[in-house]
């Protein structure tokens, strides 16, 4: 049963960009149990999303806009998706979600952001550290 949990996850992973819930790292591709950057266990479920004709018009109509202003490629195929209408490539028949396309505009990953965030949150901690030991010997003297 768990080798079939693990299955469905991966297969689930290989074609979506779902960010950890607790680090916000891309897991896509990801084949293991756990998030790489976090360690979080990962669990898949099913979550029933009712969406109303109003809030389906309100999405096709934001990715619409979102198509119009930028020359993204396809995260399916790779094709430009200029002038796109609808919320399918044309080229290739790929469901496209907003929050996908404007990771991929960001440089395709989550990972390269959470990772900047690692390294900006070491510095800060040791220029802190730096600081206090500065004061501390100030302090003495």
């Amino acid at each position: 049963m768990a080798g079939d949990h693990d299955e469905l996850l991966a297969a689930y992973l290989r074609t979506r960009h779902v960010a950890c819930e607790c680090c916000g790292y891309d897991l896509h591709g990801v084949e293991g149990r756990s998030c790489p950057e976090c360690g979080s266990r990962l669990i898949a479920s099913v979550h029933l999303r009712v969406v109303t004709p109003e809030q389906q018009a309100r999405e096709r109509k934001a990715l619409a806009a979102f198509l119009a202003k930028r020359d993204v490629a396809c995260p399916g195929c790779g094709a430009s998706l200029k002038g796109n209408e609808g919320d399918r490539c044309q080229a290739c028949n790929h469901p496209l979600s907003l929050m996908e396309l404007r990771h991929g505009e960001l440089g395709g990953s989550w990972k390269k952001e959470t990772r900047h965030g690692c390294v900006i949150l070491v510095l800060v901690c040791l220029v802190s550290f730096l600081f206090l030991a500065v004061i501390t010997i100030a302090g003495k003297m």
